[in-house]
């Protein structure tokens, strides 16, 4: 699907349909047997609990209900207190300590941290961005991060993006009779054979299981050749 070392940014408007995407991605992390470990900061826990079921290989960590001042316990869920994003990182390790192999993060969204609501300032933003991307990408797995497209200027999107491996864009395209939702790759460093075609949001489950048995092909394919070798010796 993605590399076990990757970062990736979806971009699109409002209401495009990132958030379904971000639950399609982790029900098939989820249905491979990966640790997903879900970040949000616009939608209750509940509400993913509720759409991935309380698997012991999920976590979620709960930025939104501490913003809103709710209060949500669950054993899979983790508060994060926004005003301290380090404890973002710190917890990832412990979960890779813990389950022994790389895990796979969805941030939905990193918008949200951009917007008065926190009164972050832009600087540190993007220091903690670095960092936690560099650290997925070189010690503890995959990342996906969600972003608002037409809230934020083209600096802070170029900034973000050159640090980062891949870009999947989305858009509302209407036509005669109805408005149709999609996405496309834009490019995934290091991936290849990816279509750059626009795709409707409906085929997406087609899409990241055609991705899947590539990957679980070229995993096979290393096996066997790491067999071969070894029988030589």
């Amino acid at each position: 699907m993605f590399p076990k070392y990757y970062s990736v940014i979806v971009s699109g408007p409002p209401g495009v349909g990132k958030q379904d995407f971000c639950i399609r991605l982790a029900d098939k992390f989820l249905e491979n047997d990966d640790t997903v470990i879900m970040v949000t900061t616009e939608v209750p826990p509940e509400d993913i609990l509720d759409e991935l079921g309380e698997d012991e290989n999920l976590y979620v960590f709960d930025i939104f209900s501490w913003s809103v001042g709710n209060i949500f316990f669950g054993e899979r869920v983790k508060r994060i207190n926004p005003n301290y994003l380090d404890e973002i990182l710190r917890e990832i390790g412990n979960i890779v300590k813990e389950v022994g192999k790389p895990v796979k993060v969805i941030f939905s969204s990193l918008s949200t941290l951009f917007s008065p609501l926190f009164q972050h300032e832009k600087e540190y933003l993007i220091r903690f961005f670095q960092m936690l991307t560099v650290n997925m990408k070189n010690r503890y797995g995959f990342i996906l991060y969600t972003l608002h497209e037409g809230v934020h200027e083209p600096h802070l999107i170029n900034t973000l993006l050159s640090m980062v491996d891949g870009y999947i864009q989305m858009r509302f395209f209407e036509t005669e009779k109805e408005i149709k939702r999609q996405f496309r790759v834009h490019h995934l460093k290091g991936v290849k054979g990816v279509s750059h075609e626009w795709i409707d949001l409906k085929a997406v489950d087609i899409f990241l299981e055609v991705e899947n048995q590539e990957e679980k092909r070229k995993m096979q394919l290393e096996s066997e050749m790491k067999n071969e070798m070894n029988f030589k010796f």
